[in-house]
């Protein structure tokens, strides 16, 4: 695991199924065979992408689903019902409104994987963006991090070393 890739994708504009197929696709580019072993990790909607990565016939070693919603995000739809549509749009693209119009069908990738799991200290149990409830699988395989929000975890110390751990974890074992 020496090798780091950043993988965009164009949530604005695409659907997630879309999204998922264009990741699956650079992912497969880079690998340099169909037996490289990878890992994943995505934050929000990218974990999303990076759990149902198996359906493009991708399976990492280990995935990190960052405060990633596993259930419907009742924010979003909040504001679909209070904000313009141009307003929506610019804010939540084409998958986020997606993740508003239906729940999501919360299912566990056929790998290890971690959720990531935030909360603000003033709003306990919602980081800004998603009930800290939806953002976990199974409460065995979650860490939570208190005060942080949906935005700063990235940027936590806490996260960098729990991701690093695990994968330490796994490559001595």
């Amino acid at each position: 695991f020496c090798r780091i890739y950043r993988v965009k994708y164009p949530s604005h504009s695409h659907t997630l199924d879309q999204c998922r197929k264009l990741v699956g696709s650079r992912i497969k580019q880079r690998l340099d065979s169909e037996n490289q072993k990878f890992i994943l990790v995505g934050h929000s909607m990218g974990g999303l992408i990076c759990r149902d990565m198996y359906k493009e016939k991708l399976i990492p070693v280990i995935c990190f689903m960052i405060t990633t919603p596993q259930k419907k995000v009742y924010v979003a739809g909040l504001l679909k019902k209070i904000a313009t549509t141009n307003l929506c749009n610019r804010i939540l693209g084409v998958s986020g409104k997606e993740l508003s119009e239906h729940d999501i069908q919360p299912i566990a990738p056929p790998c290890t994987y971690y959720t990531v799991s935030t909360s603000l200290p003033v709003i306990g149990g919602f980081d800004g963006a998603i009930f800290t409830s939806n953002m976990v699988l199974d409460d065995e395989k979650n860490h939570h991090i208190d005060r942080s929000s949906h935005f700063s975890i990235l940027l936590t110390a806490e996260l960098h070393q729990f991701v690093i751990n695990k994968i330490t974890s796994m490559i001595t074992h």
